[in-house]
């Protein structure tokens, strides 16, 4: 899965920097923090968890970093919601 991390947009250590540190992203995710900091030491988060963090991610930066960003090209496979298509026809539904 490519994602912003691998293409080189933001670094693992930014994303937890922004969400809080090491300790907050560990309970965001009911982990241990020594796995966040391994995913700082390697400059990855695996993803599965960045999936988990991405919403949160968004919240945070005010949606200046979005789940679209985060995920190029998948996106809209782990989040069909935000695609256009499914905006209109939950706008269209509301209007019936």
């Amino acid at each position: 899965m490519k994602t912003a991390i691998g293409i080189g947009q933001i670094t693992a250590g930014q994303i937890i920097d922004i969400l809080g540190g090491t300790f907050a992203v560990a309970k965001i995710l009911n982990i241990k923090p020594p796995s966040v900091s391994d995913w700082r030491s390697a400059g990855n988060i695996p993803d599965d968890k960045l999936v988990r963090l991405a919403v949160k991610i968004e919240e945070v930066t005010n949606s200046a970093i979005t789940r679209q960003i985060l995920f190029p090209d998948d996106w809209e496979t782990i989040w069909p919601e935000l695609s256009v298509d499914s905006q209109v026809t939950a706008e269209c539904a509301c209007q019936s």
